[in-house]
């Protein structure tokens, strides 16, 4: 299996950049990360990387399994907890992790993943926020989520307590799919059917990416807080 691969992270109209993602291959495997960090005052830049390293390491030349995920993540939770000594600093993360004909998708907060299949979505991964419980409780719809005053507002972060649940979903990658991951700067200017659309008229992961930052950019009522994300394009 062949990848198609192109990343960015942007400060937007930040001062400095919390965000961190990092793509590495290793022998028939391939792990893309995203993370955003939490906490101000270069606290959360340190935890998105310290998450982002951490997993990396984890997963590295290990077997996949959803074992071996859980486990690279409640580390890089603990690495957080244990940088942070008594700041604030915390992150999302959104781990996607590919094997010869496995893949495992694993989040935390809300960076998402999405898996695109046949100009549809394939999968969502689900935000750890208040505002996405408000969309599960029927008060609000998922569009509504982007505009909704309690959005930021998280119930699921790494550096939080000494025990973390992330949700790992089994995916069996096809050619032709398309996956995104992407930080919460980055989707919440950036919707759905703008992402299906770029994709529909792009070759490459980079061409997608590019479009779909340009419809980033372009957002009249975007608040730009640091953006990042990750394309894969399987070949």
């Amino acid at each position: 299996m062949k990848f198609d691969v192109s990343f960015y992270s942007a400060t937007g109209d930040r001062t400095n950049n919390e965000d961190a993602v990092a793509v590495k291959k290793h022998g028939s495997a391939l792990v893309a990360v995203c993370a955003d960090g939490l906490g101000g005052h270069d606290n959360g830049e340190i935890a998105s990387k310290t998450a982002v390293n951490c997993i990396l390491k984890a997963l590295r030349h290990q077997p996949i399994s959803k074992t071996v995920l859980e486990h690279g993540i409640e580390t890089a939770n603990l690495a957080v907890l244990e940088r942070a000594r008594g700041s604030e600093m915390k992150t999302t993360v959104s781990v996607v992790w590919f094997d010869g004909d496995k893949a495992l998708i694993a989040t935390v907060g809300d960076t998402r993943v999405y898996v695109f299949r046949d100009n549809e979505i394939l999968f969502q991964s689900i935000d750890h926020s208040v505002s996405q419980i408000s969309v599960m409780a029927g008060e609000i719809t998922a569009d509504e989520i982007r505009g909704h005053k309690d959005r930021n507002k998280l119930v699921r972060v790494l550096g939080n307590k000494e025990n973390v649940k992330s949700d790992i979903t089994e995916y069996t990658p096809k050619s032709g799919d398309a996956l995104l991951l992407c930080s919460d700067g980055f989707w919440e200017n950036v919707v759905e059917d703008k992402m299906l659309e770029s994709l529909s008229f792009s070759r490459r992961a980079k061409d997608w990416l590019r479009v779909m930052r340009l419809a980033h950019d372009a957002n009249p009522d975007g608040d730009f807080d640091n953006h990042s994300a990750i394309t894969l394009l399987i070949r």
